[in-house]
Parts: structure tokens; sequence; C-alpha cells
């Protein structure tokens, strides 16, 4: 399944989690937060309410305690509710996460990455 990931109209190209206005973004979807350095990283992949989701990841201390070894960026894509589980289950098989944080049981379901 092809998926527009969300990237700043002008600037960086990838949203820094921690400037973020949060409360523009009004889709239902899927989230990658990694840091940005030599050896980046992908912290978690989640799903749900953007805004809601991305509000909560920026002040959970265990995603924030990723900020020393680099800006941690973030990008989104809108995805139905029912195929959201699937498709951060194969993202976080594809990119294994630092914070796991998907159902086990879910079915992968193919997506591109936004690095691709």
């Amino acid at each position: 399944m092809q998926l527009d990931w969300a990237k700043p109209f002008n600037g960086p190209k990838w949203n820094a989690l921690a400037a973020l206005n949060v409360g523009g973004i009004t889709v239902d979807g899927i989230y990658m937060i990694w840091f940005e350095a030599s050896q980046a990283r992908v912290v978690c992949v989640g799903n749900g309410r953007i805004s809601r989701e991305l509000a909560r990841e920026r002040n959970d201390r265990e995603v924030i305690r990723y900020a020393d070894r680099g800006t941690l960026l973030v990008t989104w894509a809108a995805l139905p509710t029912l195929q959201q589980e699937g498709a951060v289950r194969y993202l976080t098989d594809l990119y294994p996460p630092l914070i796991k944080r998907f159902q086990p049981g879910a079915v992968p379901v193919a997506v591109n990455s936004p690095w691709r």
C-alpha cells in the first residue's frame, strides 16, 4: 500500500518532534519517530489519532530519553483504522524500533517506507 508520508512544506526534510504543532494535524493513521545521528534508529512506530498520539509521545520519558542521541524526528501518514495495526506491525518488522508497541497478533500490512 502506498502512503503519503508527512514532510514539512519548506525547511528541513523532516519534522522535529519537539517543535511540531500537533494541533494542526487532523488525521488518524500511523507514525514513526526516530533520531537523526550517524547511526539513526527508529525509536517507535504507532497509530491512532496522530495529534493526540504525538502529543503523548513527546512527553513520554521512554521516548524523550533518546533525544540525547540525536534530534527526534517524526513523520505520519493517514490510514484507515482497520489497517493501522497491520501497518505498524509491518514497519516494526522492517525497522525494529527501540520501543516496541504493536499488537503481536496483528497481520502485517505492507506499506511503503518514509525513506524510499
